[in-house]
């Protein structure tokens, strides 16, 4: 049976910046950063990485009700990162840590996150190669907005020069916690999500203009604004139409 997406109780723009929800979540202690935060220029080589971790994991899971993908900032070209690979697992539940995470231990990875409450989200870790591997179950909508980010900065050089130089000068400041200082870039995140609504470059300098309006639109939702708003346009031009006619 596939498991329904879950909405989240907590919000994780708010949740996540406190040291007492990071403490609930993590499994095992906390760890505090020892200096800042170090990006590198996008290496070929993290690609190779997750091409090798992706069959590595489905072996241990038998390939078989799983989806695997490259994301976060080593997934896209030209995008500087810190050099740890972020890599997508898409199970049936999430929850049911019995069907995967032992496999998972085996290989090297070791459960460092639950959020039962955020998505059913489960975050395994690996030292050498550094990997943040992010469960989540199939259907759910943070898996997919994931993706959709990786994909419109793969495509989009505006977005993804924003995004490098925001997260360039972040870096300069010091973080109590890796999680501040991920925290710090949800405005930029924000930012561009909301072009992504917008195709067109005049669009898109309308996002910018009027950022209340046009997010945290989703997809659907923007599509469905433009066709109402498209009926709308066809039923005054035939009224007008009319009205001529009628003269």
């Amino acid at each position: 049976m596939i498991v329904p997406d879950v909405k989240p109780i907590l919000n994780p723009y708010l949740a996540m910046t406190s040291e007492k929800y990071l403490k609930e979540v993590t499994v095992g202690p906390v760890s505090a950063l020892s200096g800042k935060v170090v990006l590198e220029e996008y290496d070929a080589a993290w690609k190779g990485i997750f091409e090798e971790e992706k069959e590595k994991i489905g072996r241990a899971l038998g390939r078989n009700g799983i989806v695997t993908e490259h994301v976060g900032s080593t997934s896209v070209p030209g995008l500087c990162a810190k050099p740890v690979i972020d890599i997508l697992l898409i199970v049936r539940d999430s929850s049911d840590e019995d069907a995967y995470v032992p496999q998972l231990e085996r290989v090297g990875y070791t459960m460092r996150i639950r959020e039962p409450e955020w998505f059913r989200h489960r975050m395994l870790k690996k030292h050498n190669p550094e990997v943040n591997l992010h469960v989540f179950s199939y259907g759910c909508s943070e898996a997919k907005r994931m993706l959709d980010f990786r994909d419109w900065l793969r495509t989009d050089e505006g977005d993804r020069m924003l995004y490098g130089n925001t997260k360039k000068a972040l870096v300069q400041r010091e973080w109590h916690y890796l999680q501040d200082y991920a925290d710090a870039k949800s405005d930029v995140v924000r930012e561009i999500f909301s072009h992504m609504e917008c195709r067109t470059p005049q669009e898109k300098d309308a996002c910018e203009i009027m950022p209340c309006v046009i997010r945290p639109w989703r997809t659907e939702d923007a599509a469905r604004t433009y066709l109402v708003a498209a009926l709308s346009a066809l039923a005054s031009l035939v009224y007008y139409l009319g009205f001529r006619q009628n003269e």
